[in-house]
């Protein structure tokens, strides 16, 4: 497949989920509190972060929730914005 072709098609198929995403989002949180976990031992208090395809932000919110000083930058190419359920 032409990865042009390919591109669009993963796009259509994160915007198609968009609407639902959330509901089936148990892994994504699971290593959202992970991924914070191991920022805490390495004390990053501060600072610009980016949240590349960050989809519903929960990656982005945990890290704000623990770290109120830090600015998270999101970027995802879906058209669609989650929602929050």
């Amino acid at each position: 497949m032409e990865t042009k072709i390919w591109n669009e098609t993963v796009k259509n198929n994160f915007n198609n989920a968009a609407d639902h995403y959330l509901g089936y989002s148990n892994i994504q949180r699971h290593f959202a509190e992970k991924i914070v976990s191991f920022l805490k031992g390495l004390n990053i208090q501060k600072g610009e972060s980016v949240d590349l395809g960050t989809g519903t932000g929960l990656l982005a919110d945990e890290i704000e929730k623990e770290f109120p000083k830090k600015k998270i930058t999101r970027i995802d190419f879906s058209k669609k914005n989650a929602s929050h359920e």
